[in-house]
């Protein structure tokens, strides 16, 4: 069964209302922004000929990933002010690097698909 996304704009005095359904078996979700958002998000949505409903799931998406990477980032450098723990890492990085060729041949190639070539 295919649902179809449709979003729904109601004027509230001094916020727009989007309302979004995509399945019309669930229950709508409410999402108040500001109108200069709104009048941002309609212009990203023509732009790029998507709806509103999915320039604001790429953007939560794309906010969710840069997230990660900040505390990824902030979890290296708390690693790298420790001392004597950024020296275990960079020791645990070189056991296994020597990992990588085990029974490997070195000249071997091999496909997209993963497999070896003749």
């Amino acid at each position: 069964m295919v649902y179809t996304k449709t979003v729904h704009v109601v004027v509230d005095h001094s916020v727009q209302r989007i309302v979004n359904t995509r399945d019309p078996h669930m229950a709508s979700t409410t999402v108040r922004i500001d109108r200069q958002s709104y009048a941002t998000l309609q212009q990203l949505a023509r732009s790029a000929g998507e709806s509103m409903q999915g320039i604001l799931e790429r953007a939560i998406k794309d906010y969710e990933t840069k997230c990660f990477w900040e505390q990824t980032d902030a979890a290296y450098r708390a690693l790298r002010s420790d001392a004597t723990a950024w020296q275990e890492e960079t020791e645990d990085r070189r056991l296994w690097e020597a990992t990588l060729m085990d029974d490997l041949d070195k000249d071997e190639m091999w496909n997209e698909h993963k497999d070896a070539l003749p």
